[in-house]
């Protein structure tokens, strides 16, 4: 269309379909016809009025759409801390975190690992901050989560206040699928159960996007059948497991065996972080 056309005698309003002096009107060019329209002056203002109100609607629900998904997410980290040990401290970036934890494997570990590095064994004397380097981790791949993606969806399972699965992000892989469980819960729910029966806590431990098992080495008794097969059907799945012990590595692989401990820490499948004092004479 070009503004020098010339205007036909008689037209007929696009949107009221009065009338209209083709001379006085607002000529405009089809969208899908090409051909030349009119609208009455007043009725080209109503149009450009609704168009804008429609436009800020759609802003709107957009906008209703995004917080929504961002409370959802938000909503979901909080359930996080119901599983997790309620220590605020455990932030890579809290000083505390720092004044407290000082050995620098563990620090390295809160601070770079994530679940695409595979599982991971942690082996520290007790009070070396192994369980803190896990909050720590966890936390910061959970900040790490784009809330503005589109795929990312939250939902509250069944609530923190039932100590069951207490957040999902979907899209947010496996982190946002974290099952966090003390062994001896974990031993415990197993020896309880009838013959032929697996435990809830044992088929979410199995099937969650993340375990992590902290304090292994201190069930009553050995060796715990149920570790294996938690840690080989995860393994066979290529799942990320992460363990926490007080034992020392010699400890741990006599009360579990070699063949738990390569499922964790295996060359492509994870890695052995062993904060315990060398003996002297050791050669590893």
């Amino acid at each position: 269309m070009t503004e020098s056309a010339a205007a036909p005698a008689t037209a007929t309003c696009l949107k009221c379909k009065q009338p209209v002096d083709p001379e006085t009107a607002k000529r405009r060019q089809h969208i899908k016809t090409g051909a030349d329209v009119f609208l009455h002056v007043e009725c080209w203002a109503e149009y450009l009025r609704q168009r804008e109100a429609d436009e800020r609607l759609e802003r709107e629900r957009a906008e209703r759409l995004d917080a929504d998904r961002r409370k959802r997410v938000a909503d979901a980290k909080r359930y996080l801390a119901g599983g997790l040990p309620p220590w605020e401290w455990c932030r890579v970036d809290a000083p505390e975190f720092r004044q407290r934890i000082r050995d620098p494997k563990l620090v390295a570990f809160a601070a770079h690992w994530t679940p695409e590095h595979g599982s991971a064994a942690l082996f520290a004397p007790s009070g070396a901050g192994k369980t803190s380097a896990c909050i720590a981790a966890v936390w910061r791949n959970a900040s790490e989560i784009d809330e503005s993606n589109p795929d990312v969806t939250a939902r509250n399972i069944n609530g923190a206040m039932f100590g069951d699965d207490s957040w999902k992000v979907y899209g947010a892989g496996p982190i946002g699928h974290l099952k966090w469980v003390q062994g001896c819960d974990l031993a415990l729910a197993q020896r309880r159960s009838k013959l032929g029966e697996e435990p809830a806590i044992v088929a979410k431990a199995k099937d969650c996007g993340l375990l992590i098992i902290d304090e292994m080495g201190y069930e009553s008794r050995e060796p715990e059948p149920v570790f294996l097969e938690v840690i080989d059907h995860r393994y066979r799945n290529k799942e990320p497991t992460v363990v926490t012990s007080g034992l020392t590595r010699i400890e741990f692989e006599t009360r579990y065996g070699t063949a738990l401990l390569r499922r964790l820490t295996d060359t492509g499948i994870g890695k052995l972080i062993d904060c315990h004092p060398k003996a002297k004479g050791s050669n590893g």
